[in-house]
């Protein structure tokens, strides 16, 4: 007989903005509603992984950047069509802690129409357990069903990440669509097709000019210690995302 699943305490708002610990806040997103609750991994929580690993890019090996860049096209919808049975198996190598061949990484780059050399580290992580675990953190976007939040581990997840991808879920802004200026897709946009998110001030500047008080969202785009990546829940709401910018779908 499988033991009961221990219910945990229920996460509050003020839990949300100052608990430093990721598994928590991704239990409160994601909660398990039992042994075989296995729904499919949103695009949000496909770019969670993503940032996580573009937060250690400087210690992946090359065919681990190599696969991080086919990790947020998969989640985008952009992955070339098929290409994702070649990568799912490079995938599986490099979490298996398999160091992988030229001949691989070319083949890589063919599939995303890359040059791999874009790719190159000299200085990777060497460590044979350092290596398969961000191997596993690279995998981890791959899987079509949420998988157990532990196959990564805890040091490679980031709760600034988790509240940098998901919004508030206890109180959601109240958008406009005003606020989707010319000027504020503008840069949203090029942001997050740079991964530079440098113009987060300017973004701020320009959504009060287009009418935004909501001190949450300003404050979002203007905390000066914050770091960005794709799928930051204010740009992912100005660029109208497939998906609604909380990402629970």
């Amino acid at each position: 007989m499988n033991a009961p699943i221990m219910s945990l305490p229920a996460l509050t708002e003020q839990d949300w903005f100052r608990s430093a610990d990721p598994i928590v806040l991704l239990d409160h997103l994601f909660p398990m509603h039992g042994f075989h609750s296995t729904p499919e991994q949103p695009r949000k929580l496909r770019l969670y992984y993503a940032a996580c690993a573009r937060r250690a890019y400087r210690r992946l090996n090359t065919i681990q950047r190599g696969l991080l860049e086919a990790a947020e096209l998969l989640a985008d919808g952009l992955l070339p069509e098929g290409s994702l049975p070649d990568i799912l198996e490079m995938c599986e190598d490099t979490a298996n802690g398999n160091m992988l061949q030229a001949q691989e990484l070319r083949k890589l780059g063919e599939l995303l129409g890359c040059d791999p050399t874009a790719w190159e580290n000299k200085n990777p992580a060497t460590d044979s357990n350092e290596i398969q675990e961000l191997g596993r953190l690279v995998f981890q976007p791959f899987h079509d069903i949420i998988p157990a939040t532990l196959r990564v581990s805890r040091p490679l997840h980031s709760a600034d990440i988790v509240r940098e991808v998901f919004a508030n879920s206890f109180r959601t802004p109240w958008w406009q669509n005003e606020w989707r200026t010319a000027n504020t897709l503008g840069i949203a946009q090029k942001m997050y097709e740079s991964r530079q998110f440098q113009a987060m001030g300017e973004l701020a500047d320009a959504l009060e000019e287009s009418g935004c008080q909501d001190r949450e969202i300003l404050l979002h785009c203007r905390e000066q210690n914050e770091q960005h990546y794709r799928g930051c829940w204010v740009v992912d709401w100005i660029l109208d995302t497939k998906n609604h910018y909380l990402g629970l779908q």
